[in-house]
């Protein structure tokens, strides 16, 4: 797997030994764009710190898993799905907490696949656990059932 990483300089100009002060034009630091899964996932305020490695890495089994839902595979999904999240990508575990919810399966249209409630259960306490907030929706949903 080929790691990508993205490099951000920020310039900021010293002060010399004259003791003259800055003219405030000093650059400021300029914020990557990110996609629509890292705001998810920066949204959910992970408990835990991921390094930016992992967070690649994680980024793009997430993605895999999606791909794999959107082709209807839920069994390759799940897959890709706990190997991101046991990277620590909230996402990954909201999502594979999904594959195994009733309600979510239903949603996706599968049809055949049995639901697991208490695989459901643990894979959004973990994901809450890693600051998912749609966790406590899901699992209150779950919970009513």
């Amino acid at each position: 797997m080929v790691a990508e990483a993205k490099t951000i300089i920020v310039a900021i100009p010293s002060q010399g030994t004259s003791g003259s002060q800055s003219n405030g034009s000093a650059l400021k630091p300029v914020q990557p764009a990110i996609t629509d899964t890292e705001q998810t996932t920066r949204s959910s305020a992970p408990a835990v710190s991921i390094s930016p490695v992992d967070r690649q890495r994680a980024l793009s089994l997430y993605s895999s898993g999606e791909e794999q839902i959107k082709n209807g595979n839920i069994y390759a999904a799940r897959k890709f799905f706990q190997r991101a999240a046991e990277l620590g990508l909230a996402q990954a575990a909201l999502s594979l907490g999904g594959t195994f919810d009733a309600s979510e399966l239903a949603r996706l249209n599968v049809i055949g696949l049995k639901p697991d409630v208490d695989a459901a259960r643990e894979w959004y306490e973990k994901a809450r656990a890693l600051g998912a907030t749609e966790a406590d929706q899901r699992l209150s949903r779950l919970a009513g059932k």
